[in-house]
């Protein structure tokens, strides 16, 4: 009898053709670790590096596995690769003929500020596109506070946002191209009760619909942008210590963001108003959890993301390895 070959599953790690690269050394070892975790699992696992050396039909020019060797991490090229899925960790375009954890649809939708804002309207704060500085300075305008927030469609870690004074709002964005999401401030400075007792930005990593890791981040004293590189903290938050109406809304927004992919990894920023909880944005690109976060939660993010892998190749494939659908 023929032996059934391993599933095999590639994270791609980076869309510039190169050699594997990690921004530092608890990157690299989170990495390492889930593709031992995999291979624990039965699964042939490798790293994937360049969007050019994708062929199609969910084959790689070339492959990467990491092996240690004492306290060193050595990458050894494989060669040509035929994956069955893609874990997605940097903009990957498939060509529809391989399954990528997030799928073109929802990456599209959590790249696009107003976008997701569009389909997700009921959860946001109030917003609004403007292509013109005529556009722009009139919504600045029809803003009902003196704060306002302003988005540039795509970037990550506050570089194309802005967060003040309307006064100052185009000085502010000046770096940053058109079209801009202008939105609505939404004051969280009375905090979460049990929780934090000033301003925040709550995030919550969702694996399948399932809120795995909380993470809250507090801007410096008279600031409003929370990010690590605008000097705001960042601390873990137990599940346990945040209430039902969160998990409630978590719940109701995944129900929407499940149209776009049967299997899903995103992060939703949220926080809570004198409203109610709103949801800011959606990431569908979380960083992976590193040792710096704490061992033991490294270990079970990295278990609990291989069992997900491989739940998802169990989906798409029947026992002869064929894709199913």
């Amino acid at each position: 009898m023929e032996a059934t070959r391993p599933p095999v599953i590639g994270i791609f790690i980076d869309r510039r053709d190169g050699e594997p690269w990690f921004k530092d050394g608890q990157y690299e070892l989170a990495y390492v670790e889930i593709v031992e975790t995999l291979v624990e699992r039965g699964v042939d696992a490798v790293l994937l590096v360049g969007q050019g050396r994708y062929e199609g039909d969910g084959v790689f020019s070339m492959s990467w596995r990491p092996e240690r060797r004492g306290s060193e991490i050595h990458h050894v090229q494989l060669g040509r690769k035929k994956v069955d899925i893609v874990f997605d960790k940097d903009f990957f375009i498939d060509d529809g003929k391989v399954p990528v954890i997030n799928p073109q649809p929802l990456k599209e939708l959590c790249e696009n500020k107003h976008l997701s804002y569009q389909v997700l309207r009921q959860f946001h704060p109030k917003s609004s596109i403007v292509h013109t500085l005529e556009d722009f300075q009139h919504e600045l305008e029809a803003m009902p506070n003196e704060v306002v927030a302003v988005k540039g469609l795509t970037g990550s870690s506050g570089k194309s946002v802005f967060v003040g004074s309307k006064r100052e709002a185009v000085e502010g964005m000046r770096h940053v191209e058109y079209p801009y999401q202008v939105q609505e401030f939404i004051e969280t400075v009375n905090g979460i009760p049990g929780v934090v007792d000033t301003r925040h930005d709550l995030r919550l990593l969702m694996m399948g619909g399932k809120p795995i890791l909380a993470t809250l981040r507090t801007p410096p004293e008279g600031s409003y942008k929370s990010n690590l590189g605008y000097g705001g903290l960042n601390r873990l938050v137990g599940l346990d210590e945040l209430p039902a109406e969160l998990f409630s809304m978590a719940s109701r927004i995944d129900g929407v963001l499940e149209r776009y992919a049967p299997f899903r990894l995103y992060s939703a920023d949220f926080g809570l108003t004198a409203e109610g909880w709103k949801l800011f944005e959606v990431n569908g690109w979380p960083g992976v959890v590193t040792r710096e976060r704490g061992e033991a939660l490294a270990k079970r993010y990295q278990h609990d993301l291989s069992d997900y892998l491989v739940e998802m190749h169990r989906f798409y494939y029947d026992s002869k390895g064929e894709r199913v659908g």
